[in-house]
């Protein structure tokens, strides 16, 4: 399955089988030439789209990811997250990931998104076992709840981790350093 064949089956018996299908296809897309080196080498593929050298893309994407999150917060009525997150005001773009040294923002937004995910339930409960097998897909508590959001039924009209899932197709994850969003590559 590390090219997206037959993952329909997967998805088959879930209320919202084609949104969830649509949702994780283009990371095999963006993966698929390492998936092939990688298989070619002998090795089992793992999900690390390339990375991208579009910086300006990367900036605006950031930027997108920052004011989705700020809608994020007002919908969950989280006024000190909002203005943490209205202190934010630099994308930096960094070329491998370097110490960061006030996490307490991402932390923050970290517990207020999986405290939403939990109160956001799930359309078709069969779709909560797609937690776990995301969670070894990416291994990112924002990228499975965007893979996860069409399963939820009570969430923002606004996809408001689209931007951070396509950062990540191009390679990169993304950190919030005190006033700043930092994005780096993939380190696979």
């Amino acid at each position: 399955m590390p090219y997206g064949d037959g993952v329909d089956k997967v998805f088959e018996p879930l209320v919202c089988a084609k949104d969830l299908q649509d949702r994780i296809m283009p990371l095999y897309e963006a993966n698929k030439d390492k998936a092939n080196a990688f298989i070619k080498a002998g090795f089992t593929p793992i999900f690390s789209p390339p990375p991208s050298n579009d910086k300006a893309k990367l900036i605006a994407l950031g930027k997108s990811h920052i004011d989705s999150l700020k809608k994020f917060a007002e919908f969950i009525n989280d006024k000190e997250l909002l203005e943490r997150l209205k202190r934010v005001h630099e994308v930096a773009i960094w070329d491998i990931r370097e110490a960061i040294w006030e996490l307490d923002l991402d932390e923050q937004l970290y517990k207020a998104i999986t405290k939403w995910r939990h109160k956001a339930e799930f359309i078709d409960e069969k779709a909560a076992i797609l937690k776990e097998t995301y969670g070894s897909v990416v291994a990112d508590a924002l990228l499975i709840n965007y893979l996860l959001y069409p399963a939820l039924r009570h969430k923002p009209k606004e996809d408001f981790l689209k931007s951070c899932f396509e950062i990540y197709l191009l390679g990169h994850l993304c950190e919030f350093d005190k006033h700043k969003l930092a994005i780096y590559p993939l380190a696979v």
